[in-house]
């Protein structure tokens, strides 16, 4: 039997909120600057 092997989904937290993925082949960087137009904070987040 050969192995399998799946991506597990990622999810982001910000401030208590789940953010959802926008893109899998994103780098955490781009998904964060994808969520900047909302949260405009989110940029100097640490």
């Amino acid at each position: 039997m050969p192995i399998q092997t799946r991506a597990l989904p990622r999810t982001f937290s910000y401030m208590g909120l789940q953010l959802a993925d926008p893109d899998p082949a994103l780098t955490p960087e781009q998904v964060r600057d994808a969520y900047a137009a909302q949260y405009p904070e989110i940029t100097t987040a640490c």
